[in-house]
């Protein structure tokens, strides 16, 4: 750029500066909306939505929901289908779990790993063999699918220890 503005400088124009030479475009782009004035949302500002929702409405007694998916639709402000995805994304993430019942007494039930995780640690250690029973009855899930959340999110993650080069005897 120094040669160029000294090039033209001598040869065009002594008083030419570098901002006459070269422009600085830094082009259009979309600026981002506010939630509130947006029609639509991303997937993962209703699963913040769906899960701060549940961390409201779940007790210590109870935590987990028992609702439809129309309420939950017009509570939360979300499409079905967006629900839908929602509530997958979230069990892959394994955040969630849910269970779908069709028909007349039909109905999602609804818990988030953090509020059950934190009811069973509230409870004592008699208690919980039979609190883990009732919940694994109530989602119709394994007794070992409540064990294995709760020790990946107890047992703490194995730290390795930094060695030096000449510290191991390597024969």
């Amino acid at each position: 750029r120094e040669k160029i503005v000294l090039l033209c400088q001598e040869w065009v124009d002594a008083n030419l500066s570098e901002e006459q030479l070269f422009n600085k475009k830094r082009g259009w782009w979309k600026f981002k909306k506010e939630r509130a004035v947006r029609k639509y949302s991303h997937s993962h500002e209703w699963a913040e939505d769906l899960l701060s929702y549940l961390n409201e409405q779940s007790y210590e007694e109870q935590p987990y929901i028992i609702s439809t998916k129309k309420e939950l639709t017009e509570r939360l402000k979300i499409p079905k289908r967006s629900l839908d995805k929602v509530l997958k994304q979230l069990r892959e993430e394994n955040k969630i779990h849910f269970r779908v019942r069709a028909g007349r007494n039909g109905g999602i039930m609804l818990a988030s790993i953090h509020g059950l995780m934190r009811s069973v640690i509230r409870l004592k250690k008699e208690s919980r063999g039979a609190y883990f029973a009732a919940i694994s009855e109530a989602f119709g899930k394994e007794y070992t699918f409540i064990q294995t959340a709760l020790k990946r999110l107890i047992d703490p993650n194995k730290i390795g220890v930094q060695t030096d080069l000449f510290m191991i005897d390597t024969g």
